[in-house]
């Protein structure tokens, strides 16, 4: 799913106040999530992961308004000024991204796996991930110094 479709999730949630109509716009998205229905739920809850392992991005919101002006090419002071009258830096990031800014020449489309994997990243749980993965490609038949795909053998211990 294209994390575009997902924030128009987010826009309609946004949009209303009734709970009933809240329960029908995540009924629809849940509908046709699939194997991503784990995390549109936890995202949805403004978390990354399930309620008893919430891991946490540790970025503070001047290090979040330092990459918008990065990222934008926009004035710190209109920046803050936008920040200030919406009371959300989210807000003001993206009146920052529809200015203009910078543009990148090729980009790949967002999606919410790949969205959730960076965020994942970034608290540092993506990286263990990433890591256990390569630690069980070094047992596979190919990458295994046996060549057997078994455990690779121990040298004896040395006599000391």
């Amino acid at each position: 799913m294209e994390y575009a479709a997902f924030v128009e999730v987010y826009d309609r949630l946004a949009a209303t106040d009734s709970t009933i109509e809240k329960r029908d716009v995540l009924a629809a998205a849940f509908a046709d999530a699939g194997d991503l229905l784990p995390r549109l739920v936890t995202l949805v809850r403004g978390r990354l992961g399930p309620a008893y392992d919430r891991p946490d991005l540790g970025v503070s919101s001047k290090l979040t308004l330092e990459a918008v002006l990065k990222a934008t090419d926009a004035s710190e002071e209109v920046v803050r000024e936008r920040w200030r009258e919406s009371g959300d830096l989210g807000d003001a990031a993206a009146w920052a991204v529809g200015q203009g800014g910078q543009q990148t020449l090729f980009a790949e489309p967002l999606t919410v796996e790949r969205v959730h994997d960076r965020l994942l990243y970034l608290t540092g749980r993506g990286s263990r991930a990433r890591e256990a993965r390569a630690a069980e490609s070094t047992h596979s038949r190919d990458c295994s110094p046996t060549g057997r795909g078994g455990r690779p053998t121990r040298p004896p211990p040395s006599a000391g």
